[in-house]
């Protein structure tokens, strides 16, 4: 054997723990995103209501907690696409905890007249949810109803709230 044999057979060993290593990252991969990614929406659904809380102002924390509930459903409509229900579940979770927070808010402002543009706003939020429920599934339709009877209320207490003197 030569000098050029050893030397490639040399390099071609020194090759395989990193092919190891390497196949195993890539088989646990995969666990480890879907890890990672429901710890990062955790985080972002409680840095979401806790940066709307920060809001001073509650005209204007009942506007952005609309914003980020209407971005909430798009998210839980996105998750529902791709098959992934429990994901869509907790955005339609999220949604529900930040529509809270915006009557609470419009409670807090004491002015009738936020609560008419945030009802028109619900509203459509409704609409969407109807035809979200009617391309999901019957098996997996729970959760997007009980949300949808939430929204009904939420959406009650708004309407009573652009009714108030």
């Amino acid at each position: 054997m030569s000098w050029q044999a050893g030397d490639a057979a040399g390099r071609l060993a020194g090759t395989w723990p990193a092919a190891i290593w390497l196949s195993a990252c890539l088989a646990f991969f995969p666990a480890a995103a879907g890890l990672w990614a429901a710890q990062d929406e955790a985080a972002q659904s409680k840095s979401a209501v806790e940066s709307v809380n920060s809001e001073p102002d509650p005209s204007r924390r009942a506007d952005r907690a609309l914003s980020l509930a209407e971005t909430a459903f798009t998210d839980a409509r996105a998750a529902y696409d791709k098959g992934q229900i429990k994901a869509g579940d907790q955005h339609l979770d999220e949604m529900i905890k930040l529509l809270n927070v915006c009557t609470a808010s419009l409670d807090a402002a004491h002015k009738s007249r936020n609560y008419r543009p945030a009802e028109i706003r619900v509203k459509s939020l409704m609409r969407r949810m109807k035809t979200l429920i009617v391309d999901l599934s019957v098996d997996d339709r729970g959760w997007a109803e009980y949300t949808a009877r939430q929204l009904d209320e939420i959406h009650d207490k708004l309407l009573s709230g652009a009714m108030k003197k």
